[in-house]
């Protein structure tokens, strides 16, 4: 089962396949028979791929051994083909017609199943949209679904400009998949977003608010959120922030990629009434910050490894890419990357990755 975007085809569910795609689980388009299946809206079935015409020079032959392909499109429940049920042979196949009825039937299974989760994928992206234009600054945010990609995930943010012209950036992650994970997640970002709107109140009691709610909201005993909460004044590039049991905001400018030191409060939703405190971090021109939920560093350091992959790779790479001046997207895109490609299979974990830079 493969799900293809612009540049890359996922394997959802496979059997057979060789390593190291089996463990990957997807690959470029240079290696995607699927595509054509989303380009063309309907099946594609193929005898032997090295004399179709369409087909002939595509890497899927050498790499994966693919001689003969049936697929089937996959469908939202509006139409729109988002990948393919196939099948695949390492040498030329003449397809049934039970073959083909049945990848049909199956095609149309997936798609029923893909349907029940349209409204479930509406509350993910609304709890991870992409950042809007900001006054005096620029954001950017990447999330990937972690391996449960059937079950909805708790990481959300939010970056949007306040009425007194700052930026202001939440990015939480509850504990747990599903949708009540997904539910509480929504409930304290819409509880952020409504608290941006109300003047003089501070970024400490923003966190007391979030606590308050988490408490009230949360499904049950025992599940809170970690957040990290920042405001960010691009004239001054000064920026104050509150980890509430969150992986640690990073500063990026001259020196790379620095963690910045907060003051520890705890996760939302655990205790009633703890003391909060925020700190205090000073950018350069052209700085950023930097901040992300623990799917980024906690993926596997190596295939198979039961070690984790840590900070230190990613920070490296995060500093070496901010001063060769990469742009936002293509930064943070490359962090997941490194966290995927050191695992050699896709995260277990969602990861979601904002960055926000001033002039």
């Amino acid at each position: 089962v493969s799900v293809v975007t612009p540049d890359r085809q996922f394997f959802k569910s496979q059997c057979g396949l060789p390593p190291p795609y089996s463990e990957r689980r997807e690959t470029p388009l240079s290696h995607s028979f699927c595509q054509y299946v989303v380009e063309d809206g309907a099946a594609l079935v193929v005898e032997d791929a090295r004399r179709d015409e369409r087909l002939s020079d595509n890497l899927a032959i050498p790499d994966l051994g693919v001689i003969a392909y049936a697929g089937f499109p996959i469908r939202e429940p509006g139409g729109h083909v988002l990948g393919s049920f196939c099948v695949i042979d390492d040498r030329p196949r003449v397809w049934s017609r039970g073959d083909l009825e049945v990848l049909s039937e199956l095609a149309a299974a997936a798609s029923d199943i893909v349907a029940s989760g349209a409204a479930g994928r509406r509350l993910q992206r609304a709890l991870v949209p992409e950042p809007p234009a900001l006054p005096g600054a620029e954001a950017a945010a990447v999330y990937r679904p972690g391996e449960q990609r059937s079950l909805l995930g708790g990481d959300f943010f939010l970056c949007e400009a306040t009425p007194a012209g700052s930026v202001a950036l939440v990015i939480g992650d509850v504990a747990g998949h599903g949708p009540d994970a997904a539910a509480f997640a929504m409930s304290l970002r819409s509880t952020w977003r409504a608290m941006l709107l109300a003047p003089g109140l501070g970024l400490v009691e923003r966190a007391a608010t979030l606590n308050r709610i988490a408490l009230a909201q949360r499904p049950d005993v025992g599940v809170f959120a970690t957040a990290l909460l920042c405001e960010i004044d691009p004239e001054s590039r000064h920026a104050i922030a509150v980890n509430a049991g969150h992986p640690p905001l990073v500063r990026l400018g001259s020196d790379g990629a620095r963690k910045v030191t907060l003051p520890p409060c705890p996760p939302l939703g655990i205790v009633a009434d703890p003391p909060w405190a925020a700190g205090e971090v000073e950018l350069e021109p052209g700085g950023a910050l930097l901040a992300y939920t623990d799917g980024l560093v906690e993926s596997r350091a190596a295939p198979g490894s039961t070690e984790r992959l840590g900070a230190e790779p990613i920070l490296r790479l995060a500093g070496e890419m901010h001063a060769e001046g990469a742009d936002g997207h293509t930064l943070l895109t490359a962090l997941v990357e490194l966290a995927v490609h050191a695992a050699g299979e896709p995260p277990d974990d969602d990861v979601a990755v904002v960055l926000v830079s001033v002039p």
